[in-house]
């Protein structure tokens, strides 16, 4: 994955979906299951959810996952919110630990 495909991806996934849903991103859900749960809670539409979790299961496996989680809680973008940045320190910490795998 070059540099340009990584920043559309990013976008296309969402900083904050792609921490929010981190979890189930990397667990056995199916695509569908995580779409249901995202469309339940957060209101995304149908599309924008297929988009947000196929993006962010690419970047997980392109090895991309500690550079998303470092960018969101390093950022001072106002979209992104001391909660989400919290959460993606808390996310670093359990890989670090290896509590959580990652690729």
């Amino acid at each position: 994955m070059n540099n340009a495909q990584f920043e559309t991806y990013c976008k296309k996934a969402g900083l904050t979906t792609f921490v929010a849903y981190f979890e189930f991103f990397i667990s056995n859900l199916t695509n569908a299951e995580i779409r249901d749960i995202m469309m339940e809670y957060s209101n995304y539409t149908k599309d924008s959810a297929k988009t947000r979790i196929s993006k962010s299961r690419t970047l997980i496996k392109a090895g991309k996952t500690k550079t998303i989680l470092e960018r969101v809680a390093n950022s001072n973008h106002h979209t992104i919110t001391t909660e989400v940045k919290d959460a993606a320190r808390h996310i670093l910490h359990k890989i670090e630990l290896h509590i959580i795998t990652v690729p």
